[in-house]
């Protein structure tokens, strides 16, 4: 009897495995038709909007303020950086999309290097997940999003809630959640990417908002 139950633990843990591949093969497959390129982020805006039923498409390269990051001081690894569960806030500048590929939009104190093509403003709240500030790949943090588009603080704005990941220039969809004057009953997704560091050691991040109303 003690033979013929592990033949079927060994069986259950084979089938296991052949489901696990499968469903990785299948999921990898649907990915690879939603994952958008940067070419495809490129042209997304170029074709019709009723085509994808958007009633507009936003897009930005966001230059995080490192100096206006700020975290919890506990709980933090064995390197001092925020761990998983710290809360943080931080703060940057809208530029136009794509600008950041031959710009580097912060100045080491913080402050606009182009103040004169800056959009508009960036606020991000959120709690480190994964192995905190140390996550190689994967979600790093779930974070609140606002895009503060009028000289007014909160006159028109889009919010946007998910997941972000450590990942370089690895597209990830976020939600649309609403905001403010024109944006108060938007919704919709937001495909962001990380493209890496600038001088003030915050994030340069690329951003799609594909809005309904």
């Amino acid at each position: 009897m003690l033979n013929i139950n592990k033949n079927k633990i060994k069986a259950s843990k084979v089938a296991i495995i052949i489901l696990f591949v499968i469903s990785s093969i299948i999921i990898g497959q649907v990915h690879a038709k939603e994952g958008l390129t940067n070419s495809e982020l490129n042209q997304l805006s170029d074709k019709p909007i009723n085509e994808f039923h958007f009633n507009k498409i936003k897009r930005f390269d966001i230059a995080e303020n490192g100096s206006r990051f700020s975290f919890d001081a506990e709980p933090v690894d064995e390197n001092g950086l925020p761990a998983y569960g710290g809360e943080f806030i931080t703060q940057g500048y809208l530029y136009p999309y794509n600008f950041l590929e031959t710009h580097n939009g912060v100045n080491e104190d913080g402050s606009p290097a182009y103040p004169e093509k800056v959009l508009g403003r960036w606020v991000c709240r959120g709690w480190h997940i994964g192995e905190g500030a140390s996550t190689v790949t994967g979600p790093w943090v779930v974070t609140t999003q606002i895009f503060d588009l009028k000289e007014k603080h909160g006159r028109q704005t889009i919010i946007t809630e998910g997941y972000e990941l450590a990942d370089i220039n690895v597209g990830i969809d976020r939600a649309i959640t609403g905001g403010t004057g024109k944006f108060g009953r938007a919704k919709g997704t937001s495909t962001q990417k990380l493209l890496g560091f600038n001088s003030s050691f915050g994030v340069n991040v690329r951003v799609v908002l594909r809005l309904r109303r």
